[in-house]
């Protein structure tokens, strides 16, 4: 959960989609959206998963983004 709009997390998520793990971050590293950052995280910590598992994360690609809108917070 991100406290982002769903439109801009949809923007970046469009961006990675498609990219290997390693280009969508360095996609996500130079970003100058805010939203960017959580995503960011989000992916090298997948990355540290996958390496524990014994998974080459150099071979993955994101296939899909999804993005909802979540809680409505005021």
């Amino acid at each position: 959960m991100f406290r982002v709009s769903s439109q801009k997390l949809n923007q970046l998520g469009q961006l990675i989609k498609g990219l290997s793990l390693s280009a969508a971050i360095l996609q996500l590293r130079f970003s100058p959206k805010k939203a960017a950052r959580p995503i960011h995280d989000a992916l090298v910590k997948a990355v540290s998963d996958l390496r524990t598992r014994g998974i080459q994360p150099d071979r993955q690609v994101i296939g899909q983004a999804m993005v909802g809108k979540g809680k409505y917070t005021k």
